[in-house]
């Protein structure tokens, strides 16, 4: 049906305008509500996780995570605690003062206290002596080394009396019946610590611990007291807050298996608060049966005050039967997933309203403009016009219904072009064909006359052949071919040499051959028909190609000519045939038409076009690729017309005369090369192309061939790859900020967005830590802005120094910077003292201001580290992975305890070139926390202020001598070295720590396990 009111097209659209803007609106708001249902929530019933499953996963891991942390920290500071008590109560010297004491009638006076408490247990007489003070005083210095002691007793194993304490106000007690209970049990059972438990104390408030150990008399395995360390319950709430704590809400705690609290992260310690709200609320019924059961669980809950949380629970495996928790409030991180979600639905809801009003319009203008476009086609084609088109590029049903019209219209119009083009062939035929006939009548009248010139000639010959036989036949045994002789019975009379020798017979021999005994029984009858044809015609038969085989069965090809032969009397009396070998030249022919199929063959689905053409520019040869490629249906339209129909201006213009400079000086453009140009198709358009140009000779003829290629895909794909390669630059400029390039470099990767999850190298490099002293106490006293506003202020200066040393920032964390140096260890030592002498101009710049100045700590470290990427599907972050990073972070934390700026490990002095450029004490041989390995330290003075620089290079032989007379035990020399140390250098922390060292190991130095290596029980030292 023809459209021919073009008004009813607006009236369909309005109509259809109306409907879309209402299915659209429902559908986009419907479609998106469901997308961020799932995006949240995900889908049960087919294993979906959404994001609120993935976030609580991930919290979870990162609550065990910290678990772990905490649990092996309090692990390593359990076994500390009992090794120090077995030295101090395994120590000979206490073991014989104790014995002397008891020696001199105290266990006679500690039975009088217990029945008449009026008697001192402990006479004054008795404190005043010198082996009671020496015990004593050995307590008191063993108290002070330790801060989490809160006394120490040597109790008597009988009575529960306390004999020697480091509180006067304890000696003589007697401990309470069930604390000396719970001491004497936990003893006896080997426990590694115990609890001191109390009634008038609420379950809520944190309790003290004790190690206890028998101490043995000297002379024999007799118990004679036992020893006990108190230790307050801060020294527990030390050690859980060591590690972070997962956010602003996150806790931990340390429970008894009884439920009762021995320690947390926060504040507890008032009886009249945790006596009202039982601890962690509704979740500690969970707990209970968790430390009951003693196993580890994750748990979901609400705490004491109704907060929903998420808890990991840890049995520590001491045999102490104490649990840790460690929670985390689940609002602090589900809260702007739930956010989130409602920002996604209202923006849903405003993008539906304007994509339902953005598609009824674009449907619209999509169904008026073809309908129009195929009503004037339609009208043009009614007034006659048959190459008119209708320019409908939709692909619907009115699409189709065009494309349909535009068919059968093309279809027509060849309909008719075929049609002219048949009649003009037929009439073409006709005339080649009256030609032909013409031409045959006259060559068969030659023929003929050829012919009868032939036979006479031959009869003459015959007559002259039979008197010279024997001469023709010597002549004829060495021509090179196959002459035979035969009746009219197919027998073979005589034959040449060369004939007998392809057969395989005697050629002396006189008797006949049946050509039946020499050939198979077809070829044989052909023979003789072909024989008998020209003994009945008496004319001869030329020409005649036969395959035979020979004596050795390999393949002969032979052209024969049989001719019939007659005796002196004028009769018939055989054939003479002769024949000569043509195997070369019909394997020849055979291997050219081979060449000739697949060269056409090759031709023919070649995926670029071929082309020939001659001097002239006229083409003669072309393949289905070229014929397709411009846009052609037959190769005859291209065949003799100029290649310059394939060729748009200027190029169609230059050709023929570029071709005739070539011929006429020899100078090649692209000839025996290619290059880029432009080809034009048959409808007129244009596309780039690489044409490839040789030159050959052909027939006596000089032809050019060319192999044209369609690039236009290429050219598109090559600016589609610049600019792609353009938005990578500017990302990776972008991304260059946040991910070092060296991280990326060292990755095997150009671009950030080659990275993927799981990437990792390992290398050798060397690391550094550094992090300001005191930073918590300076950031208090700041606004939050001001905080952000200095720590950049400070990163800025810091940072020049590490990249002037070809090193790169692998991540700040807070305050602290954490940086790699591929190269050499000198570039991290050399960025190191840069660090130090920018800081000492920053601290210049803010001391007028009123600024108080900043110190800092640096570590370095060198060893084999994993470079890689960690995390999930929607977030990785790049990171290290080493011990060699775990232990450059702490010998960091070690600058704060030797009162030193910049310290290396040995395994970055052993790797340092330029060792002459540095002055350099070792400091300690050390075996951090975590480690099982010690490791020598050094401390680089290059980086002090110079006051300080000089007062410690002015001690620094003296203190590398004290150094090694204290590894060698030799504790009274070091001293005295060590006190020269102070008063040259009263400042000096590392002189310091080493004289009270010599102190301590002059008095306990006897234990055989003693190395010289320093443990250090935190982080810290």
């Amino acid at each position: 049906m023809i459209l021919k009111n073009n008004e009813s097209v607006p009236r369909i659209v309005l109509g259809l305008q109306a409907r879309m803007i209402l299915f659209f609106g429902i559908m986009f708001a419907v479609t998106l509500l469901i997308i961020n249902g799932v995006r949240i929530y995900g889908l049960p019933l087919l294993s979906i996780e959404g994001e609120y499953s993935q976030r609580q996963a991930e919290i979870f891991s990162h609550l065990n995570l910290i678990t772990d942390l905490k649990e092996a920290n309090l692990e390593n500071w359990l076994e500390e605690r009992m090794n120090n008590v077995e030295i101090l109560s395994n120590s000979r010297m206490l073991r014989h003062t104790l014995f002397a004491i008891y020696s001199s009638n105290l266990e006679k006076l500690l039975e009088q206290h217990v029945a008449d408490p009026t008697v001192s247990a402990i006479p004054s007489s008795l404190q005043q002596s010198l082996m009671y003070k020496t015990l004593s005083d050995d307590l008191l210095f063993f108290k002070s080394a330790y801060a989490a002691y809160d006394s120490i007793q040597l109790v008597d194993i009988k009575t529960g009396i306390v004999i020697v304490s480091t509180e006067w106000l304890e000696i003589g007690k007697i401990l309470p019946h069930h604390l000396f209970e719970e001491i004497k049990t936990n003893v006896e059972q080997g426990h590694k610590i115990g609890v001191k438990h109390s009634k008038k104390i609420s379950r809520n408030v944190p309790l003290d611990l004790f190690i206890a150990h028998y101490v043995y008399s000297l002379e024999s395995e007799e118990r004679l007291a036992i020893l006990v360390i108190n230790i307050k319950h801060q020294a527990l709430t030390h050690i859980l807050r060591a590690d972070q704590v997962f956010g602003q809400s996150g806790e931990a705690f340390l429970l008894t298996k009884d439920f009762e609290l021995l320690s947390a992260t926060h504040k507890v310690n008032a009886p009249q608060v945790a006596e009202n709200v039982p601890l962690l609320g509704k979740l500690s019924e969970q707990l209970q049966a968790r430390i009951a059961q003693e196993q580890p669980a994750v748990l979901l809950g609400q705490d004491q005050y109704q907060q929903a949380v998420l808890a990991v629970y840890r049995p520590v495996p001491t045999g102490t039967g104490w649990g840790l928790v460690v929670k985390a409030d689940e609002a602090e991180f589900f809260a702007p997933l739930r956010q989130s979600m409602l920002n996604a639905f209202a923006i849903g809801t405003i993008l539906s309203i304007f994509l339902g009003l953005g598609g009824t319009f674009l449907l619209a203008r999509a169904l008026s403009r073809p309908l129009e476009s195929l009503t004037q086609t339609i009208e043009h084609v009614q007034n006659g016009d048959l190459h008119a088109r209708a320019h409908v590029t939709t692909r619907d049903e009115v699409g189709l219904l065009a494309s349909m019209f535009n068919t059968m219209l093309a279809q027509l119009q060849q309909s008719r072009a075929e049609l002219e083009q048949l009649v003009e062939a037929r009439t073409a035929e006709l005339r080649t064909a009256n030609f032909s006939l013409e031409m045959t009548l006259d060559e068969m009248k030659d023929l003929n006359d050829d012919l009868a010139k032939e036979v006479n000639e031959r009869k003459k010959a015959e007559a002259t052949i039979r008197h010279k036989q024997r001469e023709q036949e010597l002549i004829f045994d060495a021509a090179p071919a196959f002459i035979w002789h035969k009746d009219t019975n197919n027998n073979i009379l005589w034959m040449n040499r060369s004939a007998a020798e392809l057969i395989g017979v005697n050629a002396d021999q006189s008797a006949p051959y049946s050509l039946y005994e020499l050939l198979n029984q077809a070829a044989a009858d052909i023979a003789y028909q072909e024989d008998c044809e020209v003994i009945t015609t008496r004319q001869p038969k030329l020409g005649i190609t036969k395959r035979l085989y020979d004596k050795h069965q390999k393949l002969v090809w032979m052209q024969a000519d049989k001719v019939p032969f007659i005796d002196e009397k004028g009769e018939l009396t055989g054939v003479i045939v002769l024949a000569t070998d043509i195997t070369p030249r019909i394997q020849a022919e055979i291997a050219l038409r081979e060449n000739e199929k697949r060269f056409r063959t090759i031709i023919d689905t070649a995926v670029d076009g071929i082309i020939m053409i001659d001097t002239k520019g006229i083409i003669h040869l072309g393949n289905p690729s070229l014929v397709k490629m411009f846009g052609y249906d037959h190769i005859e339209e291209l065949l003799n017309k100029n290649i310059s129909i394939l060729m748009p201006t200027p190029y169609s213009e230059q050709h023929d005369l570029y071709i005739e400079n070539y011929l006429e000086t020899g100078q090649r453009g692209i000839i025996g090369m290619g290059r880029e140009i432009v080809g034009k198709r048959r409808d007129g358009s244009i596309f780039p192309i690489y044409l490839a140009v040789n030159e050959l000779e052909l027939e006596h003829r000089r032809m050019f061939t060319g192999i044209i290629s369609d690039i236009t895909e290429l050219k598109r794909t090559q600016q589609d790859l610049q600019r792609s390669k353009r938005e990578l630059e500017r990302q990776n400029h972008a991304y260059s900020r946040f991910v070092p390039r060296e991280f990326l470099s060292f990755l095997g990767k150009e671009s950030i967005v080659d990275v993927e999850l799981g990437d990792q190298v390992q290398k050798d490099m060397t690391i550094m830590f550094s992090d300001i002293r005191d930073f918590t106490a300076l950031s208090e006293s700041m606004t939050p802005e001001d905080n952000f506003r200095f720590i950049n202020a400070y990163l800025s200066k810091m940072e020049p120094a590490i990249v002037q040393h070809q090193g790169f920032i692998d991540k700040y964390i807070g305050d602290a910077i954490m940086a790699l140096f591929p190269h050499t260890a000198d570039d991290a030592v050399k960025a190191a003292i840069g660090m130090l002498n920018n800081l000492h101009l920053y601290n210049a710049e803010r001391q007028p201001k009123g600024y108080l100045p900043i110190e800092i700590g640096i570590g370095i470290h060198t060893g084999s580290l994993m470079l890689g990427t960690i995390g999930g599907r929607t977030r990785m972050d790049g990171t290290v992975i080493s011990d060699a990073v775990n232990l450059a972070s702490r010998v960091e934390a070690l600058t704060k305890m030797y009162g030193a700026s910049l310290l290396i490990t040995e395994h970055t002095f052993n790797e340092l070139n330029e060792l002459d450029n540095y002055d350099i004490r070792i400091i300690d041989k050390v075996r951090v926390k975590g480690k099982s390995e010690p490791v020598i330290v050094f401390e680089i003075l290059n980086g002090c202020s110079p006051e300080i620089r000089e007062a410690k290079r002015s001690i620094l032989e003296l203190f590398t001598t004290g150094f090694t007379d204290y590894q060698r035990r030799n504790f009274t020399e070091a001293e005295e070295k060590f006190n020269e140390c102070l008063r040259l250098n009263p400042k000096d922390k590392a002189s310091q720590i080493y004289l009270k060292r010599c102190q301590f190991w002059g008095r306990y130095g006897d234990d055989p396990n003693w190395n010289g290596i320093t443990e250090l029980e935190t982080k810290e030292g």
